[in-house]
């Protein structure tokens, strides 16, 4: 969805129509990423959105030439495969989240203070 290819028209009503299409596939990835997580009674995060969407969108690439009620049979049959878009459980840390100090590429002017 971060392709940037989306968005190629100059004019603003092809435009705003280009983005309701991002806004309603995004919605749509969501929606069925969190029914996916429901059915396999696992948190959606662990659900990867990236193949997630690249399954959608493969899914309602033949939509065009499709009837009308096969896209709920298509969303189903997906639906089904939830499994294979599931992550593996998080590791847990073994050490404190820090923030690491910058690295210098320049040498430190050290004040007199910091002499003695």
């Amino acid at each position: 969805m971060q392709g940037g290819e989306l968005l190629r028209s100059k004019l603003p009503e092809l435009v705003r129509q280009g983005l309701w299409g991002t806004l309603l596939a995004y919605n749509l990835t969501r929606q069925e990423r969190r029914l996916m997580a429901e059915d396999l009674k696992a948190p959606p995060q662990r659900s990867s959105f990236q193949w997630l969407a690249i399954a959608i969108a493969g899914t309602l690439r033949d939509y065009p030439t499709q009837t009308p009620g096969t896209i709920l049979q298509r969303l189903m049959e997906l639906r089904a495969q939830a499994r294979h878009f599931m992550l593996p459980p998080r590791r847990e840390r073994h050490y404190p989240r820090v923030v690491k100090p910058r690295s210098d590429t320049y040498p430190r002017k050290k004040n007199a203070s910091q002499l003695n």
